[in-house]
């Protein structure tokens, strides 16, 4: 009982204090949710591009993604346990538990996708969620250089060295799956040996290690399938970003062109990924602040707080799902 109340105190600790630290200093104003929202079209907006960016989009990538490991799932279906992931990754701190759940929800429908594949899965969803993330700001902060770096150089050093991070990952995976299809293209036209399989928990780590590399090995043989993810990935954040900056633009006097915002929210939405507090809240606030600053801009902790609250509203309805599914499974 003392450890759960350990962890409720830690996780809503942080952002509580940054909000009441954000508050106190004059950075948030909760009144910018009432002008926003008590305008119908911005309303409908949201709630338009919610659907569209992280129902639809979102679906129709995890369903390709599924495919690229060998394994179909109905598209409905899809955008039904894609709803219960939202609602889990808005309650659950570092946006990634309604990703596993989902998964683990396809498999009873999915013959032979196992745990280790549908962790597999997670792990290049969330990599290509985060990899459209920097190329969309590597790509702002290249179309207006001399103005940003400008203004914050050392930002446009970050953004450059986190999308060469990302380009190194890449290959270096690209080149270990390369290594893996020859060697097991080796070692099945090779003369046939039997090696000692190690048995108990090194045996049991080999085996999933193998598992992962396989399934990597499926997504490095459906480049195609694999691109066309990463392209849904990025109209995904193209859509967020296009509605912060409209949301923004409504909050405050905002003097920042799209393209600065195209580099402000990848980075400011990063944040979101820390396992400190659901949904960023607190952490995000306190990082778009930051980042409005270091373009001159202000308001930036209520900008993101409408588009937060924009987003998690809906997230939430994701409990509908989440409570039926489960009493369709205890029947």
């Amino acid at each position: 009982m003392l450890g759960r109340l350990v962890r409720i105190v830690l996780k809503w600790g942080v952002p509580l204090l940054l909000i009441g630290w954000l508050v106190l200093s004059g950075k948030l104003d909760f009144r910018a949710l009432v002008r926003v929202f008590s305008d119908p079209r911005l309303l409908a907006l949201d709630v338009v591009f919610w659907a569209l960016g992280s129902i639809v989009i979102a679906g129709v990538r995890w369903k390709l993604l599924l495919r690229g490991l060998g394994f179909e799932l109905g598209l409905l279906r899809a955008m039904h346990y894609q709803c219960i992931a939202l609602f889990m990754n808005t309650a659950v701190p570092g946006n990634v538990a309604g990703d596993v759940y989902k998964n683990i929800l396809a498999a009873r429908h999915i013959e032979g996708l196992t745990l280790t594949r549908t962790l597999t899965c997670v792990m290049v969803e969330r990599v290509l969620g985060l990899g459209a993330l920097l190329v969309l700001s590597g790509v702002a902060v290249s179309l207006k250089f001399s103005v940003i770096y400008a203004r914050a150089p050392a930002l446009v050093a970050f953004v450059y060295l986190l999308n060469a991070g990302l380009v190194v990952g890449v290959s270096l995976a690209l080149l270990a799956a390369r290594y893996s299809a020859r060697r097991k293209s080796t070692q099945s036209t090779g003369p046939s040996t039997e090696a000692a399989v190690p048995s108990g928990l090194v045996g049991k780590v080999r085996a999933r290690v193998a598992e992962v590399g396989e399934a990597l090995l499926a997504y490095a043989s459906r480049p195609l399938t694999f691109a066309a993810a990463f392209g849904l990935s990025a109209l995904m954040h193209g859509l967020f970003i296009a509605l912060f900056f409209v949301l923004a633009r409504n909050v405050t006097a905002l003097d920042l062109s799209a393209i600065e915002v195209g580099v402000i929210y990848p980075l400011g939405m990063l944040t979101g990924i820390l396992p400190l507090a659901p949904g960023g809240i607190g952490v995000g606030h306190a990082a778009f602040a930051s980042l409005f600053q270091l373009f001159g801009a202000t308001r930036g902790a209520d900008a993101f707080n409408v588009f937060l609250l924009g987003q998690l509203a809906p997230n939430l309805l994701g409990v509908v799902p989440y409570l039926a599914d489960g009493g369709r499974r205890e029947k």
